[in-house]
């Protein structure tokens, strides 16, 4: 008798077809691919100001590539947004923290609200090569620096080169630094940024990468301080003739991440991470030092623009007259990073 009102028996001929169902379904578990326990889908935001050529656009490109490479198993799915399409610095930090975003890389300029000790990277005449940067870098001081990020959720994943900074202008050779007086000069956002023609007598004004090339086809500025590198991929040759190649100081970029999204991926995933970090840091601190000499190079050849190569004796000049104001300055403010700075050579 059937168990409920109106269900009919199973009868011989359905059993086979049961059984084969059964089977069926079985042979599927064993047999389909199953999602690995360890697989985790990583889609990644890369946020930077320049344009994909650059240094920094370079950088990027390879650091994708590099994670793909050595995150395995995982699956990383990572889309960069080139030229501030995404976020211009200040905002790309608010979004990393709100993991809108999951890598970006501004300079050390743009994170002295979170560590003051930051700032004395902008001083000018700091040290005579980049070697010792390096040192000041990978020493106490950029451990410091890492542990006084991390209270901010950021994490510092490297340091960047991105080249010696310069000044160019539209009205005349400066040699000596009586002849920056008078001169407004473009500068980036930071807190002493502008430190150096202040001193001399010229208009530091701060104005977004973004818009530099056309504040100077206006006349904003007459002058601008850039890399090499940012100089001659602006095409700047036309409208900035006079180029003074002064190896003030060492623009630095902070390649960063949130602490939180880091701490939240696997441990395989976050190893990757720091390997690809790694060999991108090695790859675009090449790639800056022989694009600045080549540039250097081509500049030199190029008949729109007159160069300024400072003399030992006149560069010591200089040095010596700004030093007059920062190492006070250094030694008041910043006593912990001064610390720092002579062991790395800092010769006051």
């Amino acid at each position: 008798m059937p168990l409920f009102s109106g269900q009919k028996p199973i009868t011989r001929m359905g059993t086979p077809l049961v059984a084969l169902c059964l089977m069926l379904l079985f042979m599927w578990l064993f047999i389909a691919p199953q999602p690995s326990a360890q697989s985790r889908k990583y889609p990644m935001i890369i946020s930077h100001v320049l344009h994909p050529e650059s240094p920094k656009g370079e950088a990027f490109t390879y650091f994708a590539q590099m994670l793909r490479e050595t995150a395995g198993g995982e699956d990383v799915n990572i889309e960069i947004y080139p030229s501030s399409t995404r976020y211009i610095d200040v905002e790309a930090i608010e979004a990393l923290n709100r993991d809108a975003i999951h890598f970006i890389a501004p300079t050390t300029s743009k994170l002295s609200v979170f560590v003051p000790e930051l700032a004395v990277l902008d001083f000018p005449f700091l040290f005579e090569d980049r070697e010792s940067y390096y040192r000041l870098l990978e020493g106490p001081y950029g451990d410091y620096v890492r542990e006084k990020l991390r209270e901010h959720d950021l994490r510092l994943l490297a340091f960047w080169d991105n080249g010696f900074r310069h000044f160019s202008n539209a009205i005349r050779e400066v040699v000596y630094p009586e002849d920056l007086k008078g001169l407004s000069i473009r500068v980036m956002s930071g807190e002493n940024t502008g430190l150096l023609y202040e001193h001399f007598g010229a208009h530091p004004k701060v104005i977004s990468f973004l818009q530099m090339p056309q504040m100077l086809r206006l006349g904003v500025v007459n002058g601008a301080e850039n890399t090499v590198i940012n100089y001659y991929d602006e095409n700047l040759m036309g409208i900035q003739p006079y180029l003074t190649l002064s190896y003030h100081s060492l623009m630095i970029y902070t390649f960063l991440m949130s602490e939180s999204y880091y701490q939240s991926l696997s441990p395989e995933m976050q190893e990757a991470i720091d390997v690809a970090a790694a060999r991108t840091t090695e790859y675009i601190n090449y790639l800056v030092g022989t694009r600045e000499q080549r540039f250097v190079s081509l500049l030199k050849q190029d008949e729109r623009v007159q160069i300024v190569t400072l003399p030992p004796g006149v560069r010591d000049l200089w040095r010596k007259n700004i030093q007059l104001k920062t190492t006070p300055a250094l030694q008041r403010h910043y006593s912990r990073a001064y610390r720092h700075i002579l062991e790395a050579g800092y010769n006051p």
